[in-house]
């Protein structure tokens, strides 16, 4: 049976757009389960949201996302401990829209997040690592991953000035997974380039006689600014 030249044609030219199309998503989006290829620079955001409360309570979850060509979205989130050690956590992960949401929901119920410029965010997050470099902390292992998506932005769009720590100074909150050693080495850091009295902390303990570990005398500790 005799082909038809112009349906030949047209389905010739169909099979070249759709090799074009995925090589030009190849080019700025990550194989599938991957993104050491990726290219935030070339993806438009998505949304930017900040904890309207972050510099009352001290640290909560920034989240940045750029849209794939293929409808995911990629995904950095920085846990800002806006009191004293800057970038706490990071990520960088393709969610679906729908596990945004969902985690977005999920945050709300502690956090209040609301949509900032993303000029405004990366701001956020690269004075929150300044801040704490000046201390002697350098953010999470992970923070030069994520900061990847925040390619492309230009931070000097933005004019806040951020206030960091709390009451003029820094203030160190340990968290849930924060060994007595990773609080010692906290304080001794602090210690060293504020002095003893340079500083707040809040620090739980079991037992008293614990403050000797984390490098206080019995009458030098006090775990509320």
């Amino acid at each position: 049976m005799a082909t038809d030249p112009k349906r030949r044609q047209k389905a010739l030219a169909k099979k070249t757009a759709k090799r074009k199309a995925k090589a030009a998503l190849a080019r700025i989006a990550p194989p599938a389960g991957s993104l050491a290829g990726l290219r935030p620079a070339a993806l438009p955001i998505y949304e930017c949201l900040v904890p309207a409360d972050l510099f009352e309570k001290g640290i909560g979850n920034l989240l940045v996302s750029r849209k794939l060509p293929d409808g995911n979205l990629v995904v950095g989130g920085f846990l800002v401990d806006a009191w004293c050690l800057g970038v706490k956590n990071a990520l960088l992960q393709v969610w679906s829209e729908a596990k945004w949401e969902r985690q977005v929901d999920r945050l709300g119920v502690r956090e209040e997040p609301e949509e900032v410029e993303p000029a405004y965010a990366k701001k956020l997050i690269l004075d929150a690592v300044a801040y704490a470099r000046d201390l002697g902390f350098a953010p999470h292992p992970d923070y030069r991953a994520a900061a990847r998506i925040l390619e492309g932005i230009d931070e000097t769009q933005c004019s806040e000035v951020f206030a960091f720590g709390q009451a003029e100074r820094p203030h160190f909150f340990a968290g849930p997974n924060d060994t007595l050693a990773r609080c010692r080495q906290i304080l001794d850091t602090l210690r060293a380039r504020l002095g003893p009295d340079g500083f707040h902390y809040t620090v739980s303990v079991q037992d008293p006689s614990q403050f000797r570990e984390l490098g206080f005398g019995d009458e030098e500790h006090d775990d509320a600014p």
